[in-house]
């Protein structure tokens, strides 16, 4: 078991004056500051600690409970409104629903209560990705379920969004990342085609990397590893031979 902060501190660098505040088996247990013969600090906060240990000890305990995951959920978008409905052979009565949109964490969590269906408030644009849990009668959680991202139907989407694109680029995510992020785009129907890519640009117009993919029907992914070390805005481009079909902006900040 690991027990870490929800933003460590580093780089992974390798330069000289790189410096590097998290702990490995190479630390000193403590040191004495003030040269007094008594070890006075042992770079850990423990008041931190002994409450990240009660926090994980609490989950755990959770998932041992073994609330199950509902089976399946669907949902449909109109406006600014999420029209979900959970499938669940249980129907324990009580779930969560958990929405984001480019955030790296959930932006918001609903309570449905009494039913396996219900109508939430959502952006009214963009990508949304929602996921849903179980709550048993002790008001236990189970695990979420693994995100869907729920597009568009209604057709009075603002400016560009209007139309019905037939190959639409997503907001990475997360956004801003640190090594690693997903690209997603949609594909109502796969054109005729020779060669698709995801290209990476600099601000400056310099292309860093040229990701090959393949298109298909529905939701498309790659991951883009950027690495450590560079910092900054970028660009993706989804090209099909060579023409720029969608572009967006992401941030590099570690």
């Amino acid at each position: 078991m690991r027990f870490t902060a929800a933003n460590e501190h580093g780089d992974a660098g390798i330069d000289a004056n790189y410096e590097d505040r998290q702990h490995s088996t190479r630390d000193v247990l403590g040191v004495d500051t003030d040269n007094d013969g008594e070890v006075d600090s042992f770079f850990v906060q423990f008041n931190y600690l002994a409450r990240n240990a009660v926090i994980n000890g609490n989950a755990l305990a959770m998932i041992a409970r073994g609330v199950r995951t509902p089976a399946d959920f669907t949902g449909i978008r109109s406006g600014s409104s999420l029209l979900l409905e959970i499938d669940d052979p249980d129907t324990l009565g009580v779930y969560r629903v958990a929405l984001r949109t480019t955030t790296n964490d959930w932006d918001t969590v609903y309570t449905l209560t009494g039913s396996t269906a219900g109508v939430f408030p959502c952006n009214p644009t963009g990508a949304l990705y929602v996921s849903v849990a179980r709550v048993d009668s002790t008001n236990i959680e189970s695990l979420f379920s693994i995100e869907k991202i729920i597009l568009i139907s209604a057709t009075e989407e603002a400016g560009e969004e209007a139309a019905e694109k037939p190959i639409r680029l997503f907001q990475n995510r997360p956004n801003p990342f640190d090594e690693s992020t997903w690209i997603s785009f949609w594909v109502n129907e796969v054109p005729s085609y020779r060669q698709a890519t995801i290209q990476v640009i600099d601000m400056g117009g310099k292309v860093i990397q040229e990701l090959p993919v393949v298109l298909k029907q529905g939701m498309n992914e790659v991951m883009y590893t950027h690495g450590y070390g560079v910092r900054g805005a970028f660009q993706y481009v989804l090209l099909i031979d060579g023409k720029a079909v969608d572009a967006r902006k992401m941030v590099f900040a570690n």
